[in-house]
């Protein structure tokens, strides 16, 4: 059930977070909506996630899969 669903039967409001997943900046998205529906956004620098992001975070917790312990993320290299 989505966390709006669970807000509208018991008529309280909850915030989801996800702590040092944005793409840009690495800090914490929360969850939530406006008129034109539900949307993701980070707290630190403000980045919204598309669509797809958000179906992605809901559905698994997380944007980019989990890493192996001692792993790194990968660099990108532009010449």
């Amino acid at each position: 059930m989505a966390t709006t669903q669970i807000a509208e039967k018991t008529g309280r409001s909850s915030t989801m977070l996800w702590f040092k997943q944005c793409q840009r900046c690495e800090g914490d998205l929360y969850l939530d909506r406006d008129m034109y529906g539900p949307f993701v956004a980070c707290l630190q620098c403000g980045y919204y996630l598309t669509d797809t992001q958000v179906k992605t975070i809901l559905a698994t917790g997380r944007l980019e899969p989990e890493r192996k312990e001692g792993q790194m993320k990968e660099a990108v290299l532009v010449a």
